[in-house]
Order: structure tokens, then sequence, then C-alpha cells
């Protein structure tokens, strides 16, 4: 679930603008990397909901404890956002949830927004510490395949998009382990890791998440490793799982225990369907990797689930996105040049302020890049100095080197808007106004000093 809403806000942070959608999906993984991270850097499975025999005691507080560890002043303003209530003579357990604006609770109690912003910020923190006191529930400390291969995306998804510089590190550490623990010498992924043993094949859904955390790992890094290791992936979740006869791929492969029937499922449930993911990811690694036969096999696994998609198109959302990506004009964007120049950090921050799910990423070093990567044939830094090649809409465009000549570039994705507050904003805003204000009173004492 919270790889699953890091990457939705993710993305809704690309495809609205608003700085809101970008704190959801911070704060979720500093939740993961506070309770979920195995040291070995996987992702545990789960964290019960209960501690010490009640349900949600470790997330409960009581306005005494507002108070005591806040003081008065404090207490009040994360009390009325938060909506922290109490009741006389007896104590009120409140589970925490935004229950007013900072815009309205900054009028309501006449506190400059820019203060009330700092208020909150370092007050949560000292309830954060607060709370790591108390008895912690239980966390499942399996390491599921599947579900390290979704956080992994969503991580990686972190660094290019909401520039958290240890994402990348966080991300690598756990496609690290997942490759080293749970990839077979022999060829196959396993499904667990529990008390350091690996065990149980994997299914479909294990292939498909960690195929398509290899690629963002690849997108993220420009590691040819993680292309490489793809490519290895991909060739046995088809050999494994892939319908020869009707498309799409089964959920449990061929090594797994005989089954009286083996099922394909197209429809996306509590999680992504796993013929959707598999089938996309076979689709991008196709075009990077020139490698047709991943393009036929996604095309192919669409084709199979027409007609359900027909019924019922809303529950088949993952592979409608794996069909608009096998149907539309990809968009392909070539790096070359130094990883730690400014000006190719320019230029990657620019391809990403925008929601564009239907592009493939390169980048040139070298010519082993061009022979598993053959888009980047024929392209490299210009005078030694990065560069960025587009191709889009069945036309390639000459090289820029600047964020702001992609941008440019690039054909504008759709425009979504929505009537939300956005804080930072008015932060700025009341700021300005501020200086504005102080800026005046000073022109009024020149004035009167006879100094203007």
């Amino acid at each position: 679930d919270n790889a699953l809403l890091a990457k939705l806000y993710i993305d809704m942070a690309q495809a609205t603008k608003q700085d809101l959608y970008s704190e959801v999906p911070r704060d979720i993984f500093k939740y993961i990397l506070c309770e979920m991270t195995s040291p070995e850097g996987a992702f545990y499975s789960g964290q019960d909901a209960d501690t010490d025999g009640e349900e949600g005691l470790y997330y409960f507080w009581e306005m005494k404890e507002f108070l005591e560890l806040l003081g008065p002043r404090n207490a009040k303003l994360m009390a009325r956002y938060f909506g922290v209530t109490s009741s006389k003579g007896t104590s009120r357990k409140n589970v925490l949830y935004i229950k007013e604006s900072m815009e309205s609770l900054a009028k309501v109690e006449e506190v400059a927004i820019f203060e009330l912003d700092h208020i909150l910020r370092t007050s949560k923190e000292i309830l954060f510490q607060a709370r790591r006191k108390r008895s912690r529930p239980f966390t499942d400390k399996k390491i599921i395949t599947g579900w390290n291969g979704l956080m992994i995306t969503a991580f990686a998804a972190g660094y290019m998009v909401l520039h958290g510089k240890n994402y990348l590190d966080v991300a690598i550490r756990a496609g690290e382990f997942l490759w080293n623990n749970m990839w077979k010498e022999s060829g196959g992924l396993l499904r667990i890791y529990s008390n350091g043993e690996s065990k149980i094949n994997g299914y479909l859904e294990d292939y498909a998440y960690f195929l398509e955390a290899l690629i963002s790992l690849y997108e993220a890094s420009f590691d040819l490793v993680w292309i490489e290791r793809a490519n290895q992936l991909a060739d046995k979740m088809i050999c494994e799982f892939y319908d020869e006869k009707d498309g799409g791929f089964f959920m449990s492969g061929l090594s797994s225990e005989v089954l009286i029937a083996r099922l394909k499922n197209p429809a996306d449930e509590a999680v992504p369907s796993a013929n959707a993911i598999a089938t996309l990811s076979l689709l991008k690694l196709g075009h990077l990797s020139g490698n047709k036969s991943y393009i036929d096999i996604g095309t192919s696994s669409v084709n199979a689930f027409k007609q359900r998609i027909d019924k019922n198109p809303a529950a088949h959302t993952g592979i409608l996105a794996a069909a608009d990506f096998m149907t539309c004009s990809l968009t392909e964007v070539i790096f070359t040049g130094n990883l730690e120049d400014s000006s190719f950090e320019d230029m990657r921050d620019s391809l990403h302020q925008d929601y564009r799910p239907n592009k493939v990423i390169a980048w040139n070093k070298n010519d082993q890049v061009s022979r598993l990567i053959p888009i980047t044939e024929g392209k490299s830094a210009i005078d030694g100095a990065p560069a960025v090649y587009v191709c889009q809409q069945e036309t390639c465009h000459p090289p820029v080197n600047s964020g702001k000549a992609l941008a440019n570039l690039l054909k504008p994705p759709p425009e979504i808007r929505l009537n939300i507050f956005d804080y930072d904003k008015q932060i700025k805003d009341a700021e300005t106004e501020e200086q504005g204000k102080f800026l005046g009173v000073m022109d009024q004492i020149f004035k009167h000093s006879g100094l203007k």
C-alpha cells in the first residue's frame, strides 16, 4: 500500500504541479526508512495495527500529551490542525488527521502562515520522537520480492521527481539485495526471504514488479547492470509464465507446484495487475534493448485481454496503460555527457517536471551502451558538454544542452488543474506582503526625515 501510494502521489505531483502532493511521498518514505527497512536494505512486508492487544494504540494521542510535549500555544495550534479534542473527566484517544487547512488556521489564530508552517514541522518532529519511546507494534519481517519491487520503483521515482538524493541509494541497495538473495544462479526468482533463508518459487507478480523495478533503477541511475539483469529476468518470466497459445501470462510458473488449472488475471485488484505490469515492462524493455520479441509478446498480451477490457474497462486500467504505451508515438530521450555535470542535472530535472508515462530514457556512455541499448547509437556529447537528444511524434530533433531548451522541445503534456490550497505559495506571498509593508514604512520614515 505504501509503495503504491507513494508512486501515485509522485505522479500527481508531476501532473498537477502542486507541492502538496510531494509532501505525502516524502512522509511515506520517512516512515518506510524508519520502521520498515531491514539492516540489509530490503523492505519488510507489514506492521500490525494493534499494540499490546489494543488496535491503534501506538498512533493514539491525548490532549494532555500535546500540552506536555508542545506547551500551551503550540499544542493549541497542533490540536486544531490535527483534530485533537478532549473530554472533561475522561481521556479521549485521538487519531491524527488534517482537519483544518493551514490557511484557515493561520487566519483564525492570527499567526503568520510561515510561522505556523515552522511550528507544525517542529512540533511533528517532537511528537515523532515521543512516539518512538512507546511500545512498538509487531513488524512482520518477511521480505517479499514483488512488494519490494513496488517499493524500489517508488523510491527510484522519488529520486527522479522529488530530488531526494538518498532515495536512489535506498532503491539500489534494495535492488542489490533482491538480486543477490532472490535470483537463483541457475535462473529463476524466489518469493520469500525470512530468517536468512530464501524460499518458494516466485509468482508472476514477483517477476513483473521486480522487472519494473529493474527498469526504474536503470532510468534513475543509468547503470547498465540493471538492463542486463532486466533482460535475464524478462527471459525467465516469459519462459515460466507466458501463454504461447493465447497470449498473456499465467499467475503461476512452470516450476511451481502443478495445479488443476493455471489462471490468468488481467484485472487490477488490491495491487496492480501483474499481467499489466509484465506487459508494460516488456514493451518498454523491448524499445530500450531493441529486442523485438519483447514487443511482440507485450502486444500479444494486450490483445489477449481485449474482450475483457471491452466489457469492463475500469477494472483493467493497467492493461489500458500498456495498450496506450503500445499504440502511441513514444518519446525517446537520450542523454549524453558527464552525469555529474550541473547542466546534465538541469536537463534531467527538466524532463521529470511533467508526467509523461509514454517515454523511454537512456544514457550513452560508450559502445557497450549502444550494444545493449541500440537507440543510443550515434548520439554523443557536443564538444565534450552534456547534451540530450529527443525523438517524438516520428521526428528526431537536433541535440540541446540545457533544461530550458529541453522543456521547450518536449511536447507539453495535458494540463491538469485542481483547486486546492498551495501553502508554500501562500508562505511566499505572505513574506512578499510583509516585505512590502516594511518598505512602505521605511519610505514614510525617509520622507519625514528629509532623506527622500
